[in-house]
């Protein structure tokens, strides 16, 4: 049992501030930035529109081969993406790189569907491997039939899946894949490097593929950051699940997951969690219970390593709708001791979604007791 590590499903926290971005998001008193910042976001709105009435792009081995690359992010682009934009011209600038980067990773990010369901993925390899959650892709070796934005369609495998944490792989066909026209695929970044209240883009086919319109495309900011979760305000909705979620300079960061209580606080996977078993994923390995969906808490780890105290609270999952609080100390965990936030992972993992525990909290100089349905990691009732 590694601490903090999400992969027992109690959220654990990086150091940082556990303050939500949005009440800082722009200056209250500052109007002509309240003005702009709307028109950023509808001008953001009209980007995807437009995008998704182009006709498909026909395919180019060399366009192909250089959206795979990362894109190149002069030092201002990169700061943009790092704050609250402060005036009409960086808002003109973030919507510009905007329509760059969805232009350079809409191609890669595809539908797909099995038997039972169907969701998003992303191509992340030339030899056609699909990152996607593990809710979507289910067991090994399914076929899935994978859509992609230029028309054409693949048959592909299922591969591994951690369902402790809702990561899944499948891979296309290798005789399928032409080499005179070849896949577009995304290059992985690294999300331990990313920022709290930075922004980022959530791409995926909501309400599932259609051929007559591209992915669509979100912006959000990050609102909480874990070793095996991501919680952004991006916009997400049943059909996105599996689908990419990206960092300005065009690499995967994340994997869409979970939707919230509210279609504004959604849980991904980060793409560390694939590097470290890719083997794993590879050799078709499922682990973290037969079926998606394991035990899930939604708190995330203080700074302080003496005591189980909650650094911040996942909005929408079971803490949060317990009333779980920032600066929270668990005591005990359906009567079992608890000394360090070690052991609440420990205890988490050994529950199973739906049983209701027992949490015995202090809270500033109160002792409460808090009742939590455990949630379900991978659950999406829209998938």
């Amino acid at each position: 049992m590694q601490i903090r590590q999400l992969k027992d499903s109690a959220t654990v926290a990086k150091k940082g501030s556990a303050q939500s971005v949005l009440p800082g998001l722009i200056r209250t008193n500052d109007r002509f930035i309240i003005a702009c910042f709307t028109t950023f976001l509808l001008l953001l709105d009209l980007t995807a529109i437009a995008i998704a009435n182009e006709p498909d792009p026909q395919p180019n081995p060399n366009v192909n081969k250089a959206r795979a690359r990362r894109l190149q992010l002069s030092d201002d682009i990169e700061n943009l993406f790092l704050a609250p934009p402060r005036n009409r011209d960086e808002l003109l600038a973030m919507q510009e790189h905007t329509q760059r980067l969805s232009k350079a990773v809409n191609p890669a990010v595809v539908g797909i569907r099995l038997k039972n369901g169907m969701g998003s993925g992303v191509i992340i390899s030339e030899d056609g491997f699909i990152l996607s959650a593990g809710h979507v892709t289910g067991r090994a070796n399914k076929q899935a039939t994978v859509l992609l934005p230029d028309g054409r369609t693949f048959s592909a495998t299922t591969l591994g899946a951690n369902h402790r944490v809702d990561a899944g792989l499948l891979k296309i066909s290798s005789e399928q894949i032409d080499r005179d026209n070849p896949l577009p695929f995304i290059p992985i970044g690294d999300s331990d490097a990313l920022h709290h209240g930075q922004w980022c883009v959530a791409i995926g086919h909501p309400g599932g593929f259609r051929k007559d319109r591209q992915p669509t495309v979100r912006i959000g900011r990050m609102l909480l950051q874990g070793e095996n979760i991501i919680v952004t305000d991006c916009t997400l909705v049943g059909g996105d699940s599996g689908g990419p979620l990206v960092s300005a300079a065009g690499e995967v960061i994340g994997i869409h997951s979970r939707i919230g209580e509210g279609i504004e606080a959604n849980l991904h996977i980060p793409i560390n969690v694939f590097q470290r078993d890719w083997d794993r994923y590879v050799k078709g390995d499922v682990w973290g219970g037969p079926s998606p969906g394991g035990p899930f808490l939604g708190v995330l780890e203080a700074e302080n390593r003496n005591e189980a105290e909650i650094g911040r609270v996942v909005p929408g999952g079971p803490a949060a709708i317990s009333g779980m609080r920032r600066g929270d100390v668990v005591l005990r965990f359906d009567e079992k001791p608890i000394e360090n936030f070690s052991q609440l992972v420990s205890a988490v993992a050994e529950c199973e979604p739906g049983q209701v525990v027992r949490l015995d909290v202090r809270r500033s100089t109160k002792n409460l007791v808090i009742e939590i349905k455990i949630g379900s990691f991978g659950f999406n009732a829209y998938n």
